[in-house]
C-alpha cells in the first residue's frame, strides 16, 4: 500500500565480497572522494539522484570507520542535490564523526533490550552473553544497555569481527564462558549458538536460553524454534514515510526522531 500510494522504488545494493573498504573511502574519513564504481550504495544514491526522487530513505552502514565515511560521501551528494534523507534505524555515524543529523526512524532499542532482559529475569540466569560484533553500532550498544539494566549489569557482552562470527568461533566463546543464557545481536548469531548446543549434546531451554533480536523468517523454522524481538516492520514504514512528506513539504521543519516499541516473540528456545 505505501509503494503503490507514494511511488517509492525499493534499492537494495548489494555488499561488496570483500570486507576492505575501498581506497578512497580508508583515505578519506573527512569524505569527498569516492568511486561509485567501488560502492554500490554510492551507486544507488546517484541513481536517485538522476531520478529526481523527491525523498531517499537511508539504512546507513555504522560498522567501522571506512563505512561512515562512505555515510558521509552519500549523505554530501544527495545533499548537493537538495534531495532529503529518512535514515532507517540508526545515524550515519557516532557523533564524534560530526556527520550532521537527519530526521531518524528505528526501533526503540533500549527498550527491546530492556524487555528481553527482563523476560529473562523472571527465571534468574546464572551468567548471561550478548554476542556481537566488534565495532558495534548504536542500535545494539542500546539493546545492551536496556539488557544490562533489566539485569542489574549482570551481563556481559562479547565483541566478535564480523567474518568471524561462525560456528567455530561461536562454540569456542561459549565453551569459554558456559552460560545459561545467551542473546544474540540478531536472530543469525543466536541460531548459530543453538546449532552449536545441538552438536554439544546441551538442551535449549533446559541448559541455555537462547534469544535473537529482529523475528527474521528462519526463527520461527529452527530446529527449536527462536525466542525472538520482532521489528515493527509496518509501523516504521508508515513514520518513516510520514516524515519524508513532512519533510519536502516543509524542508526548514525541525528533525524529529522516531523510535518505535516491537514485540518479544516466545518460542522454545527461552
Amino acid at each position: 500500500i505505501l509503494l503503490d500510494h507514494h511511488n517509492i522504488e525499493l534499492t537494495h545494493p548489494q555488499r561488496p565480497s570483500s570486507p576492505d573498504p575501498p581506497p578512497e573511502a580508508a583515505d578519506n574519513a573527512g569524505g569527498s572522494r569516492m568511486q561509485a564504481a567501488a560502492s554500490p550504495r554510492l551507486s544507488a544514491a546517484e541513481a536517485a539522484i538522476k531520478a529526481d526522487a523527491e525523498a531517499v530513505f537511508l539504512l546507513p552502514d555504522d560498522h567501522g570507520s571506512a563505512a561512515v565515511a562512505e555515510n558521509r560521501v552519500i549523505l554530501e551528494r544527495l545533499d548537493a542535490a537538495g534531495v532529503p534523507v529518512v535514515l532507517l534505524d540508526c545515524h550515519a555515524g557516532p557523533a564524534a564523526a560530526g556527520l550532521p543529523r537527519r530526521d531518524i526512524v528505528g526501533l526503540d532499542n533500549y527498550l527491546a533490550g530492556l524487555e528481553v532482559g527482563e523476560y529473562l529475569a523472571s527465571r534468574p540466569p546464572r551468567k548471561v552473553l550478548m554476542i556481537s560484533y566488534r565495532d558495534a553500532p548504536e542500535t545494539i550498544r542500546k539493546r545492551f544497555e536496556g539488557v544490562a539494566a533489566a539485569l542489574g549489569g549482570d551481563v556481559e557482552l562479547i565483541h566478535e569481527a564480523p567474518e568471524t562470527v561462525g560456528d567455530a568461533r561461536v562454540a569456542e566463546v561459549m565453551d569459554r564462558h558456559q552460560p545459561d543464557a545467551v542473546i544474540g545481536k540478531d536472530d543469525g548469531v543466536a541460531a548459530r549458538v543453538l546449532r552449536h548446543l545441538y552438536q554439544r549434546g546441551f538442551k535449549a531451554p533446559e541448559q541455555v536460553r537462547v534469544v535473537g533480536f529482529d523475528d527474521s523468517p528462519v526463527a520461527a523454522e529452527l530446529m527449536v524454534p527462536l525466542t525472538t524481538y520482532a521489528q515493527p516492520a509496518e509501523a516504521l514504514a508508515r513514520a518513516a514515510v510520514d516524515l519524508a512528506v513532512a519533510r519536502v513539504a516543509d524542508p526548514g521543519r525541525p528533525l524529529h526522531r522516531v523510535s518505535i516499541g516491537g514485540e518479544l516473540i516466545v518460542r522454545a528456545s527461552a
